[in-house]
């Protein structure tokens, strides 16, 4: 399981409030395809972080946020007058429990004609390997997961 951290959780937070009008949406929506989450990946595979928790991050600094926060929030809070403290990071690691539970029951579980899904008992439903593009049903696997 990799684990997953982040200090940009606080900054996502409060560049959404009122104080920080934002300036648009995320640029090209309409353009993104099935193959645009890899080539982000790609782009920003040997990315390493330029700036560390306490650091002020203002319009001239969120191309050094950017490979780490996910596609469109730079477009979100791209205006005049941001800034935001970065705080610590925070661990997104699934408890071993949960992981464990995955492990156990994840096989077991079907989705249902009406979306919902069954024998279902603790863990995260459906494995990633489930989720095909070309499935119908994909969406829905990847719904539940989240």
């Amino acid at each position: 399981m990799i684990k997953r951290t982040t200090n940009i959780v606080v900054w996502c937070a409060i560049a959404r409030t009122p104080a920080f009008p934002t300036q648009g949406f995320a640029q090209d929506v309409k353009s993104y395809t099935v193959q645009t989450p890899q080539q982000r990946q790609n782009r920003y595979h040997d990315a390493k972080p330029a700036f560390k928790h306490g650091d002020v991050i203002h319009q001239n600094r969120l191309n050094e946020v950017r490979p780490f926060v996910p596609p469109g929030e730079c477009e979100q809070v791209e205006c005049p007058g941001v800034h935001v403290e970065l705080g610590p990071s925070v661990d997104h690691t699934a408890a071993a429990a949960y992981m464990k539970c995955t492990e156990e029951y994840q096989a077991q579980v079907r989705l249902t004609p009406d979306g919902t899904f069954a024998n279902y008992t603790c863990g995260l439903p459906f494995p990633d390997i489930a989720i095909l593009i070309g499935d119908a049903n994909s969406a829905i696997k990847a719904a539940w997961n989240r």
